[in-house]
């Protein structure tokens, strides 16, 4: 298991951390339906629709922390955790 600090220092172009981030991961998941838990939810920006729009239903089943492109406040209340990403590494 990491912390969301330890997995954030990991993640190439994360540039931004907010939240709780001594929270320990137990899993990974991109799809909020496969949550357990203690993952750690990664919003992926498709054509229509952003994950972030999911991050609700992610913490509903137990994820404690976030993942996403867009601001902390787009995902606020939904977990203990929120760090940004670019993808122009």
């Amino acid at each position: 298991m990491k912390t969301v600090r330890e997995l954030c220092r990991e993640i190439k172009g994360v540039y931004n951390i907010e939240g709780n981030d001594g929270v320990e991961i137990t899993g990974i998941s991109a799809d909020s339906r496969e949550i357990e838990r203690g993952d750690l939810f990664v919003c992926i920006a498709g054509a229509h629709v952003d994950g972030a729009v999911f991050a609700g239903q992610a913490a509903e089943k137990g994820a404690v922390a976030v993942l996403t492109t867009t601001s902390r406040s787009a995902a606020a209340g939904y977990a203990d955790y929120c760090c940004r990403y670019s993808r122009g590494y």
